[in-house]
């Protein structure tokens, strides 16, 4: 069995009707193999249709048997022909805390921009032996199929939230415009950009804590002086740190009183002396070990 492949520019109906029908053409472009299952075809334009105006073309398919005989053409389907849209210039990407910015060049206001998001399959795990009474959940889909993104409004850049650190992304971008020809609305696409890839990695360090204050205190009779601050709110916080500057002594440097990170927003400094002037910042920790600039500082007098 040969696959042929039919194409025929859409040419605007006569105006005069013919007495008869009109047979509809089949010019054959392409004889590929026949075989079950999907398949797929690549027509080449010659240059009268990709530097000519642009028309409407219709694409049939027929099966052809051993002697070269066939029934009736599929019903078409059409492309535009003529120039190609131009590749989206000036595409890049950046990762932030965010997600990923994605940005490329002006854009005319009837064209709109498609990217593509393709996970970079991490390595396969192996796979879980099933138990006795292990009941399947349902397909699940591939991580690993690509993902078509569009801005909600017509813009220079989006940003994409759904990557997850620790894993890389390819992204590539095509332009697209809607035109109408011969009555059909289709839809003209340019080459894909170049290939981006993203390696996502937490670099980004939490805020700096906030409200920090300090009361003096005691405890079993020895000066103690307690801070407090406002708890930050990122999801991978691990913790806290206290630096401490004694003021009192001109040659003191700051010096960490926690060399395990807290996990509360609050500390007792019990190491002081009466009468001493102190000088405090905190600063927060990720669990990827990014620390935040320090917070302002207070100073105070147990």
């Amino acid at each position: 069995m040969t696959v042929e492949i039919c194409r025929d520019p859409v040419l605007p109906p006569p105006r005069v009707k013919p007495p008869r029908p009109v047979p509809v053409p089949c010019t054959a472009v392409l004889h590929l193999p026949g075989h079950a299952g999907a398949s797929t075809a690549e027509d080449k334009l010659p240059a009268s249709l990709l530097a000519g105006p642009r028309l409407a073309i219709a694409y049939r398919i027929r099966l052809l048997n051993p002697s070269g005989r066939s029934a009736a053409p599929t019903a078409p389907v059409f492309a535009p022909s003529g120039p190609a849209e131009p590749v989206v210039a000036a595409f890049h990407a950046t990762q932030t805390r965010p997600g990923v910015v994605l940005e490329w060049g002006p854009t005319p206001p009837e064209a709109a921009v498609e990217v593509t998001r393709t996970l970079v399959q991490p390595q396969a795990a192996a796979p879980k032996e099933k138990k006795q009474g292990d009941i399947p959940v349902g397909k699940k889909t591939d991580p690993a199929a690509p993902v078509l993104l569009r801005p909600a409004t017509p813009a220079n850049g989006m940003l994409d939230t759904a990557p997850v650190t620790g894993l890389t992304y390819t992204y590539t971008a095509q332009r697209i415009s809607n035109v109408e020809l011969g009555g059909r609305a289709l839809q003209l696409r340019s080459e894909p950009t170049s290939t981006i890839s993203v390696a996502l990695r937490d670099t980004f360090p939490p805020a700096p804590p906030r409200g920090l204050e300090s009361v003096p205190g005691s405890l079993n009779g020895k000066a103690t002086l307690d801070l407090s601050w406002e708890a930050n709110t990122e999801s991978d916080l691990a913790g806290y740190r206290v630096y401490r500057v004694d003021l009192a002594d001109p040659f003191s440097t700051p010096r960490l009183l926690t060399p395990e990170p807290l996990t509360e927003p609050a500390f007792r400094d019990t190491a002081v002396l009466p009468h001493h002037r102190y000088r405090y910042r905190v600063t927060a920790l990720d669990r990827s070990g990014n620390e935040s600039r320090t917070s302002e500082a207070i100073e105070d007098i147990p």
